[in-house]
């Protein structure tokens, strides 16, 4: 297989593009997209209707994936070997697959910025757009007493004593009856 160095080298050219491992292979990235992968050393470019008739023009062969019960198609083709040679025209076919990466990838929902991320300090919160209400008493204060919480409710003698394992002061209870 082509070294990640090796891919990378040939990827220089286009500003932007990344290199990252993945499923055993390699992935080729740009702004996020996918446009190239390295699998069973061999390099695959994405291609769609439009671009696909140009690899097999040059006799090449699409990626098939080994499904579960059958053999599933992927939109990468293989890269003619004489582009290893011509990085020019790699370029152009890259870009080209860079383009269809563009094209057939779906928008991504818009995610809930993170606090304090540059995305939530260009919006107003929503905290800021309501005032905080302190109290349900207009002009009281909120005081140590106020805001204290409440002891915890004391628990029956009967349930006490059975969980200390003891038996119980009150004659009706569970454990004192005879049993049936």
């Amino acid at each position: 297989m082509p070294s990640q160095a090796q891919v990378e080298e040939m990827f220089a050219a286009i500003d932007g593009t990344t290199i990252r491992k993945m499923f055993g292979g390699l992935g080729v990235f740009r702004r996020g997209i996918m446009y190239a992968l390295v699998a069973d050393d061999i390099l695959y470019m994405k291609a769609d209707e439009a671009t696909s008739p140009g690899y097999e023009a040059e006799g090449c062969q699409q990626w098939v994936y080994d499904g579960r019960d059958r053999a599933v198609p992927m939109p990468y083709w293989r890269l003619p070997d004489r582009l290893f040679d011509e990085p020019d025209e790699f370029r152009e076919w890259a870009l080209a697959a860079f383009a269809v990466g563009e094209r057939t990838t779906k928008p991504k929902k818009a995610t809930r910025a993170a606090p304090g991320s540059a995305r939530s300090a260009a919006r107003p919160s929503r905290a800021a757009a309501k005032p905080v209400r302190t109290s349900k008493k207009p002009g009281k204060k909120r005081t140590a007493k106020t805001t204290a919480k409440k002891p915890a409710a004391k628990k029956p003698a009967a349930k006490t004593a059975r969980r200390a394992g003891k038996k119980p002061k009150t004659a009706r209870s569970r454990l004192s009856r005879p049993r049936r």
